[in-house]
């Protein structure tokens, strides 16, 4: 048995992106742990999706999701600020 990772950006990316690898891999009997950097709040979702993540990760066979808390970067060109207390992901320090 291997342990896999699988590093997504948004919450809804391990299901919509690699839902069937990481359940076969589940399925095969590898240990799969989900890391996902950003906090899925913004304007238009302001509550976490944090419960939909765990849901789906468990339904996959997903032994554990890590959550990095960063705050979503935004869509397009335009990079907005960073909200109170929080860091956007595209600002994250590479050595960290």
């Amino acid at each position: 048995m291997t342990t896999i990772v699988a590093f997504h950006a948004h919450a809804d990316d391990p299901v919509l992106l690699s839902g069937g690898t990481l359940a076969r891999a589940a399925a095969d009997g590898h240990r799969v742990v989900v890391v996902v950097a950003t906090d899925g709040m913004s304007a238009e979702h302001p509550t976490p999706r944090w419960a939909e993540l765990e849901a789906s990760a468990a339904i996959l066979g997903v032994r554990r999701v890590v959550h990095l808390g960063y705050a979503d970067s935004g869509h397009g060109p335009e990079l907005y600020p960073d909200p109170p207390g929080r860091q956007r992901f595209t600002r994250a320090d590479t050595e960290e």
